[in-house]
């Protein structure tokens, strides 16, 4: 799963625009993140939690010791690429600790039960549904 350039490009603009945007830890933060395949880097974070977690902001244990563990991952994947991450996301819900959620826009996880749903009503008539996963929304474990 990869991003795609124009969306590369769309971020970074948003990014550099952000107040502290132009302090020099997230010029050089920016670029590795926004190029990298969705998938290596969800694969080394759950590396990094996989070596310390319960340590939710031991950043010197990580391989990339400047990012933060994440609070919220957004998402507006296709269902085929949300189907190919799936085991990721549902992991990242057991060992990255609370207020972690990941939103999705449009299309859900098939395997989780969103904690929240809602529809957004867009200017042009259009709805679009939003489905927020959280730890609560992993299946239960049977004793």
């Amino acid at each position: 799963v990869e991003v795609e350039a124009d969306l590369v490009e769309r971020a970074q603009y948003l990014i550099s625009s952000l107040p502290g945007a132009e302090d020099e830890l997230t010029k050089r933060r920016l670029p590795r993140i926004a190029l990298q395949d969705l998938q290596e880097m969800l694969d080394g974070l759950l590396d990094r939690l996989a070596i310390s977690p319960n340590e939710n902001n031991d950043e010197s244990q990580s391989a990339d010791p400047e990012l933060p563990l994440p609070t919220i991952i957004v998402l507006y994947l296709l269902p085929e690429s949300l189907a190919e991450l799936q085991d990721r996301f549902i992991s990242l819900l057991r060992l990255l600790p609370p207020p972690f959620r990941i939103l999705c826009n449009t299309w859900g996880l098939p395997r989780l039960q969103a904690e929240k749903e809602t529809k957004i009503s867009e200017e042009n008539g259009a709805i679009t549904p939003l489905h927020i996963y959280t730890r609560n929304s992993l299946p239960q474990q049977q004793p």
